[in-house]
């Protein structure tokens, strides 16, 4: 029994679904060349592609452009897809990281005291 047999009955059942489509490094590079900073820090530099939903759960939204923002990654100081997106586990999304936007820019700009802890009672996580 090969790998993939073994676990798409373990975990998919009878259907395996590539994670990524095809298309996603073309959307990837468009996204970023139309917005070439973060979303949070404004960082320009180590970029990466956040779904607002995300792609495992809602595959139908995965190449939609109003699913996608840009934002620092994990090699960054800011961090903000890890710390943010993924509220420090890859394994959730922040669903209503839209609201905390604002927020959030306000915080890094020096604007409005406090920090990202204080987001997590706001957050609903997955």
């Amino acid at each position: 029994m090969s790998l993939k047999e073994f676990f798409s009955s373990w975990i998919f059942g009878d259907e395996i679904r590539d994670y990524r489509s095809r298309e996603w490094s073309k959307v990837r590079s468009s996204h970023i060349a139309e917005n070439p900073y973060c979303e949070v820090c404004g960082e320009t530099k180590g970029l990466e592609v956040h779904h607002l939903l995300d792609a495992s759960n809602f595959p139908e939204y995965e190449l939609h452009p109003n699913n996608l923002m840009t934002l620092c990654g994990i090699r960054n100081k800011n961090q903000c897809h890890f710390k943010y997106g993924h509220m420090g586990n890859y394994r959730k999304t922040n669903y209503n990281l839209i609201n905390d936007i604002g927020v959030l820019r306000r915080i890094y700009k020096g604007e409005a005291e406090g920090c990202s802890d204080n987001l997590k009672t706001q957050r609903r996580m997955k």
